[in-house]
């Protein structure tokens, strides 16, 4: 079933090994939205019954008309139709949750036409539907080009910050969009974006780099490892503890730090035969430290898992960290990911209009 390759630690081999026998996909949960997705996150409507309703975001280039939409699997069959939709303004490239309540959700998104805007997402009395209104928009937030990226803070989802094509970070309040702060970033492109805490980001370009905002007027540094090689980094993650990065990169190669420890790299690990961009990571809340996954341009979706005695970075060995194929290779680009907060089971959108949620063991 697997194949082991063979990547390159600093100091250390590091194994990947590509399998399908420790996750298997819902099929019954597999459908056509009928616009290319390109984002998709949880919406947290638990506490109304309703665990299981997701919003996506499209990239429809062909009409320039892209929309968000809710759909919900809590019925345990592929959605028929999706529960609201709103227009957007350019394709959705980033999709942050903000301040919540039991039955709505502000979010934040991004667009390639260089906007942030906001919208507040209502769950209906009877649980059937969702409405989408916008809330404020910055069209002008990155006007020298798309803007890559949107996060808001986990601890703190009053602030949200943008990355975009212009080289800077923006950060502006998610109430309002009103910008608190522009940072320049050594880099001509800022492609992705991770938030932890309340003042942390990590940002990738040509490098993966970390920013510490506590201080409202200087901007602390550090540059965690450069992509050298593999061309830019298209994808950052922070795991729960806000203690690891891990970076994917434009020719599909992963990396992890330490940020306790500086820019000490833990692992660079190349997905064999394959150059393609990882879109996007995550580390699934269910999994502790144990694993980490991701979507990537060859359609794929991968889990990247660690050996158990490795939950902790103080441990944290290059040599412990196994990569296994969870999806068959689809044909067009599988754009983003989720992993749902308190079930095993991740939604992965992609450009062939799909929309499929997986299920994973720990």
């Amino acid at each position: 079933h697997g194949r082991l390759a063979l990547g390159y630690g600093y100091g250390l081999p590091c194994y990947a090994r590509l399998s399908t026998d420790r996750f298997t996909m819902s099929r019954d949960l597999l459908f056509y939205s009928g616009r290319k997705q390109s984002v998709v996150r949880w919406l947290p409507f638990e506490g109304y019954g309703k665990r299981f309703v997701a919003v996506t975001g499209s990239w429809d280039d062909e009409d320039g008309c892209s929309t968000l939409a809710a759909w919900s699997f809590d019925s345990g069959s592929s959605p028929t139709q999706a529960m609201g939709e709103g227009s957007h303004s350019g394709g959705v490239t980033g999709i942050a949750l903000g301040a919540s309540s039991t039955t709505s959700v502000q979010v934040v998104t991004s667009s390639d036409r260089g906007c942030v805007a906001a919208f507040k997402l209502s769950l209906s009395a009877d649980g059937e539907r969702v409405e989408i209104l916008p809330q404020w928009s910055n069209p002008a937030a990155h006007a020298g080009g798309a803007t890559a990226s949107v996060v808001t803070f986990p601890q703190d989802s009053a602030v949200a910050a943008s990355a975009g094509e212009d080289g800077r970070l923006v950060v502006m309040s998610a109430l309002s969009g009103q910008p608190l702060r522009a940072i320049r970033a050594a880099e001509d492109t800022v492609s992705c974006l991770a938030a932890t805490g309340a003042c942390t980001l990590a940002s990738g370009g040509r490098s993966a780099v970390l920013w510490d905002l506590r201080d409202l007027h200087s901007t602390s540094q550090l540059t965690l490892g450069d992509a050298d090689g593999a061309g830019n980094f298209t994808a950052v993650a922070f795991d729960p503890t806000g203690t690891l990065v891990a970076a994917g990169s434009s020719c599909s190669r992963l990396s992890i730090w330490d940020v306790r420890k500086g820019n000490t790299t833990l692992c660079n690990v190349q997905v064999p035969h394959k150059t393609t961009p990882i879109w996007e990571l995550a580390f699934p809340p269910t999994a502790a430290r144990s694993m980490l996954l991701s979507v990537s341009a060859d359609g794929r979706l991968l889990q990247w898992d660690f050996a158990s005695s490795v939950y902790t970075a103080d441990n944290f060995q290059a040599s412990q960290l196994n990569a296994v194929r969870v999806l068959a290779d689809r044909t067009l680009s599988a754009n983003s990911l989720d992993p749902h907060p308190t079930e095993n089971q991740v939604v992965v959108v992609s450009d062939d209009d799909s929309i499929q949620l997986a299920s994973y063991q720990v």
